[in-house]
Parts: structure tokens; sequence; C-alpha cells
């Protein structure tokens, strides 16, 4: 009897994504800057707006703005880059990148999430500032990293250009 050959299925599929992390303040202090964070509607686990990336999207960059204004609306004008992290899991087939977008105050992005936002009461329970120095027990394990150079102030210097 002839026998097929199955292939084994990749457990693993390629994955690309990438989210915004909006920080506000500690321009003298890290200490003092404030971070904005969405609380998961299934886990409560504390992270940011992104998702993975689609065809359409040019870079990591496109990605998280696409899924930033999906999730929490447009961005203010006075967003500025800091600065990005990237985790790449090459034999995972996984990479996530973590920018990091300034605003000039936290009451500016007051209007996060925006009224209209196509997904925030889908995927999020709560948006809130907290400071960087208090962030809440269930923070995601990605950030902890970009969090940590945020406090000792390596990303302290805008690129100077606004977000497109």
């Amino acid at each position: 009897m002839f026998r097929r050959h199955h292939h084994r299925k990749r457990i693993f599929r390629r994955y690309e994504g990438s989210g915004i992390l909006f920080v506000a303040g500690g321009a003298e202090h890290p200490s003092d800057m404030l971070v904005l964070l969405a609380s998961r509607r299934r886990s409560g686990i504390w992270t940011i707006p992104g998702g993975g990336r689609e065809p359409g999207d040019a870079d990591c960059w496109a990605t998280a703005l696409r899924e930033v204004t999906e999730e929490f609306g447009p961005l203010p004008r006075s967003a500025a880059k800091l600065g990005r992290q990237r985790y790449p899991f090459g034999l995972l087939g996984f990479e996530w990148t973590t920018h990091v977008v300034r605003l000039s105050a936290p009451t500016e992005a007051g209007v996060f999430p925006a009224e209209g936002a196509r997904d925030f009461p889908h995927e999020f329970r709560e948006a809130k500032w907290f400071p960087l120095k208090a962030m809440p027990p269930r923070t995601h394990l990605l950030l902890i990293p970009v969090l940590w150079k945020l406090r000792m102030g390596w990303l302290q210097q805008s690129t100077g250009a606004a977000p497109e």
C-alpha cells in the first residue's frame, strides 16, 4: 500500500506587529513622566494600542498608526516620536515593535479613546495615565524594557519630526 507522507505543519506562523506607547511630561525628570496604558477587556493586562501588520501596511510605523487610529482615534497634533524598541524572536517567527511617542500634555490625550474609535469598546476596558514610577501590577511583559529605558532617561530626545 502506498502511504502519503504528511509534512508537519509549522506551529508558529510569522507575525509582525507594532504599537505606540504614549508618554507625557517628564522632560526635566524622567521619573515624573506619565504613560498611557489600556486594560485589555478579556485578560485585564495593561498594554498599549497596537496589532498585527496587514498587507497594505508599508512598515511597522504604518501598522502602529493604523492600529492606534482604529483603537484610540487619530494622533494629537503635538505627537513627536522619541524612539522605538524592537523585539525580534526570529526562531519563533515573531517580531514586535513598540514606538514611543511624546504628547505635550496628558490632557491633550484626554480625547483618547476618541468617540467613534472603532475597536476601543471591543478590545479594552479603559485607558488611563500612570506615573512611570508606579506601573500597574498587570503590565504586559514586552513593555518592561522600554519602560526601563524611559525611566533611565535613555529615550528623552525627540527626533523633532512629528509622526505622519
